[in-house]
């Protein structure tokens, strides 16, 4: 429950395209509606995560942020599970959404 700036990244990217977004659901999450009229409902699902480890890969792009664990310590923040990936599709497909509106239609 830490992901402050991962949301406020999603909230950012969600916003401009038009859908109306509620910020701190449940202390970091992100819940975006993109108005569209009455019918069908289209929901998408994104987790954001890191790992209370330090990234000890060597590489350079390998993130050197920490944070406070629960007992008050200092720990490294690994986002090396993949979850940054599920907050880009979301935001990816979000904007072919807000694209495409009511207009959009899938083939048969």
């Amino acid at each position: 429950m830490q992901e402050f700036r991962t949301a406020s990244i999603a909230a950012d990217a969600l916003e401009p395209l038009g859908f109306e977004v509620t910020r701190a659901v449940g202390v970091t999450g992100v819940v975006a509606v993109l108005p569209n009229g009455e019918g069908p409902r289209v929901m998408l699902r994104a987790h954001m995560d890191a790992l209370p480890m330090a990234e000890n890969t060597g590489l350079p792009y390998a993130g050197k942020a920490e944070a406070i664990d629960e007992e008050g310590g200092k720990v490294g923040v690994a986002h090396s599970c993949g979850h940054d990936v599920h907050a880009t599709w979301l935001i990816g497909a979000a904007r072919i959404l807000a694209r495409h509106g009511a207009g959009y239609k899938t083939e048969q």
